[in-house]
């Protein structure tokens, strides 16, 4: 389900995005913004144990700063995205096999 909306939203997203416009010898500037969804995480610990990782829906900000020179166009981007882990759920390594779960 979660990559399904994940999908949509991405095909929404590219539907209305602009290329930057700009035309010879002229400056341009963007800026976005979205949501960022990553899927849980299975990592594989030695002993085959295993440990599953959550994470919260999140937000990603951008900007692009550019010159068209003609032929060749320069471009300077940047970008910042931020996770936060939801849950940690794992076995305990030295004890009775118990799930424990880290919030």
């Amino acid at each position: 389900m979660m990559r399904k909306t994940a999908l949509a939203l991405g095909v929404a997203a590219s539907a209305i995005a602009a290329p930057a416009m700009a035309r010879d010898g002229e400056g341009y500037i963007g800026v976005d913004a979205g949501a960022v969804v990553y899927e849980d995480s299975q990592i594989l610990i030695s002993g085959g144990r295993s440990a599953t990782v959550e994470y919260d829906t999140s937000w990603e900000l951008g900007a692009v700063v550019g010159y068209d020179w003609g032929p060749i166009r320069t471009e300077l981007e940047g970008s910042y995205k931020e996770a936060d882990t939801d849950t940690i759920t794992s076995v305990s390594v030295n004890g009775p096999a118990t799930p424990a779960t880290l919030p």
